[in-house]
């Protein structure tokens, strides 16, 4: 089978599929409006073509305020797991700070970073929340403009949050190399 080479030729073949599909396509569209129908059929069938449109628009809307929804939901539920995930590690941190301060060590320099991390925990929680409420508030019904304000917001909150959640990481990497340090006996493990 050899194929039309001629640039000529299937430019005007392609000219030729234009031609016929913009010819009838016009057609399709109004297939139910004849030539001569008067105008308030003509007004009526437009309007009622109108109300399909808008029905499929809110519809498609649903679906993908539905998605973000989903979506956004999940991202949270990630992260308050693990906020729940730090406060769990930060609940053993005390229990062997609390052992160390009764063996009579001094653990002033561990509870301020872990009163800061604490600090950063509530403060992620916060932001949390807010966002899930965020996230639930939206409404189909709602401005389109007011919508995707409040996705933005979300999102910006879920960034900030994974952010903080890394810095949590870290500092907690911290507090537990600071545990790791002291030995029994109050001495610093660097210094030998």
């Amino acid at each position: 089978m050899k194929f039309n080479t001629c640039p000529i030729k299937r430019a005007s073949s392609f000219l030729l599929v234009l031609l016929v599909v913009f010819t009838f396509t016009p057609y399709s569209y109004a297939e139910n409006i004849t030539p001569n129908a008067n105008k308030d059929e003509t007004k009526k069938k437009v309007q009622e073509t109108k109300e399909t449109w808008q029905q499929k628009k809110l519809e498609t809307r649903v679906k993908v305020i539905e998605k973000v929804k989903f979506h956004g939901s999940i991202m949270i539920k990630r992260y308050e797991a693990a906020v729940s995930r730090f406060e769990n590690i930060i609940l053993r941190i005390e229990k062997r700070v609390e052992s160390a301060r009764s063996g009579g060590i001094d653990t002033s320099k561990i509870e301020t970073s872990l009163s800061a991390v604490k600090a950063k925990i509530e403060s992620t929680k916060s932001s949390l929340a807010l966002a899930r409420s965020s996230i639930e508030s939206i409404s189909p019904q709602g401005d389109e403009n007011q919508i995707k304000s409040v996705i933005e917001q979300v999102k910006t909150i879920l960034k900030t949050e994974k952010q903080n959640l890394i810095d949590l990481h870290q500092s907690l990497k911290l507090v537990v190399t600071e545990l790791k340090t002291i030995n029994g006996d109050g001495r610093d493990n660097t210094a030998n």
